[in-house]
Protein backbone atom coordinates (compact mmCIF):
# COMPACT_ATOMS: atom_id res chain seq x y z
CA UNK A 1 0.00 0.00 0.00
CA UNK A 2 1.09 3.54 -0.59
CA UNK A 3 1.50 5.84 2.43
CA UNK A 4 -1.61 7.71 1.33
CA UNK A 5 -3.68 4.52 1.16
CA UNK A 6 -2.49 3.32 4.56
CA UNK A 7 -3.18 6.76 6.05
CA UNK A 8 -6.66 6.85 4.54
CA UNK A 9 -7.62 3.50 6.05
CA UNK A 10 -6.16 4.40 9.44
CA UNK A 11 -7.95 7.76 9.43
CA UNK A 12 -11.29 6.23 8.45
CA UNK A 13 -11.04 3.64 11.23
CA UNK A 14 -10.35 6.45 13.68
CA UNK A 15 -13.23 8.50 12.24
CA UNK A 16 -15.59 5.61 12.92
CA UNK A 17 -14.28 5.08 16.45
CA UNK A 18 -14.23 8.77 17.46
CA UNK A 19 -16.94 10.29 15.25
CA UNK A 20 -14.52 12.80 13.73
CA UNK A 21 -15.56 15.92 11.85
CA UNK A 22 -14.31 16.52 8.30
CA UNK A 23 -11.75 19.07 9.55
CA UNK A 24 -10.47 16.62 12.16
CA UNK A 25 -10.20 13.88 9.54
CA UNK A 26 -8.22 16.18 7.25
CA UNK A 27 -5.72 17.08 9.98
CA UNK A 28 -5.33 13.50 11.16
CA UNK A 29 -4.97 12.29 7.56
CA UNK A 30 -2.00 14.64 7.08
CA UNK A 31 -0.40 13.30 10.26
CA UNK A 32 -0.97 9.68 9.22
CA UNK A 33 0.49 10.26 5.73
CA UNK A 34 3.62 11.77 7.26
CA UNK A 35 3.96 8.82 9.66
CA UNK A 36 3.43 6.28 6.86
CA UNK A 37 6.04 7.95 4.64
CA UNK A 38 8.57 7.97 7.46
CA UNK A 39 7.82 4.30 8.21
CA UNK A 40 8.23 3.36 4.51
CA UNK A 41 11.55 5.23 4.35
CA UNK A 42 12.86 3.39 7.41
CA UNK A 43 11.69 0.03 6.03
CA UNK A 44 13.32 0.72 2.63
CA UNK A 45 16.62 1.68 4.30
CA UNK A 46 16.51 -1.48 6.42
CA UNK A 47 15.73 -3.67 3.39
CA UNK A 48 18.51 -2.05 1.37
CA UNK A 49 21.07 -2.53 4.13
CA UNK A 50 19.96 -6.15 4.56
CA UNK A 51 20.25 -6.90 0.83
CA UNK A 52 23.69 -5.30 0.63
CA UNK A 53 24.90 -7.23 3.66
CA UNK A 54 25.51 -4.03 5.60
CA UNK A 55 22.97 -4.80 8.30
CA UNK A 56 24.68 -4.90 11.66
CA UNK A 57 23.54 -5.01 15.25
CA UNK A 58 23.11 -1.44 16.56
CA UNK A 59 25.38 -0.21 19.33
CA UNK A 60 23.99 0.82 22.71
CA UNK A 61 24.21 4.48 21.65
CA UNK A 62 22.39 3.77 18.38
CA UNK A 63 19.67 1.86 20.23
CA UNK A 64 19.28 4.75 22.65
CA UNK A 65 18.99 7.22 19.78
CA UNK A 66 16.39 5.09 17.95
CA UNK A 67 14.27 4.64 21.07
CA UNK A 68 14.63 8.29 22.02
CA UNK A 69 13.57 9.38 18.51
CA UNK A 70 10.57 7.00 18.62
CA UNK A 71 9.46 8.42 21.96
CA UNK A 72 9.90 11.99 20.71
CA UNK A 73 7.65 11.17 17.73
CA UNK A 74 5.07 9.57 20.06
CA UNK A 75 5.04 12.65 22.32
CA UNK A 76 4.67 14.95 19.31
CA UNK A 77 1.83 12.81 17.92
CA UNK A 78 0.03 12.88 21.27
CA UNK A 79 0.30 16.67 21.40
CA UNK A 80 -1.06 16.99 17.85
CA UNK A 81 -3.97 14.69 18.68
CA UNK A 82 -4.69 16.71 21.82
CA UNK A 83 -4.96 19.85 19.67
CA UNK A 84 -7.16 18.21 17.01
CA UNK A 85 -9.58 16.20 19.14
CA UNK A 86 -12.15 17.27 21.71
CA UNK A 87 -11.45 16.28 25.30
CA UNK A 88 -13.86 13.32 25.13
CA UNK A 89 -12.44 12.15 21.80
CA UNK A 90 -8.90 12.45 23.14
CA UNK A 91 -9.71 10.33 26.19
CA UNK A 92 -11.22 7.65 23.95
CA UNK A 93 -8.22 7.86 21.58
CA UNK A 94 -5.85 7.33 24.52
CA UNK A 95 -7.76 4.20 25.55
CA UNK A 96 -7.67 2.85 22.00
CA UNK A 97 -4.00 3.78 21.66
CA UNK A 98 -3.10 2.13 24.99
CA UNK A 99 -4.84 -1.10 23.99
CA UNK A 100 -2.96 -1.13 20.69
CA UNK A 101 0.39 -0.65 22.42
CA UNK A 102 -0.37 -3.46 24.86
CA UNK A 103 -1.31 -5.76 21.97
CA UNK A 104 1.95 -5.04 20.17
CA UNK A 105 4.01 -5.80 23.27
CA UNK A 106 2.40 -9.20 23.60
CA UNK A 107 2.97 -9.96 19.93
CA UNK A 108 6.65 -9.00 20.17
CA UNK A 109 7.17 -11.61 22.86
CA UNK A 110 6.08 -14.24 20.38
CA UNK A 111 2.60 -14.71 21.78
CA UNK A 112 -0.17 -15.45 19.37
CA UNK A 113 -3.22 -13.23 19.31
CA UNK A 114 -5.32 -16.33 20.02
CA UNK A 115 -3.03 -18.03 22.56
CA UNK A 116 -5.49 -17.50 25.41
CA UNK A 117 -8.14 -19.48 23.51
CA UNK A 118 -5.87 -22.47 22.95
CA UNK A 119 -4.61 -22.55 26.52
CA UNK A 120 -8.06 -22.36 28.05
Amino acid sequence: MTPEQAATLKTKNLALALDLTEDQQTEIQKMHVEDARLRNERMAAYKSAKEEGELKKPTADELFKMQNDRLDRAIAQKEKMKQILTEAQFEKWEKIHARYGHHKKGMRKGKSRHAHKRNG
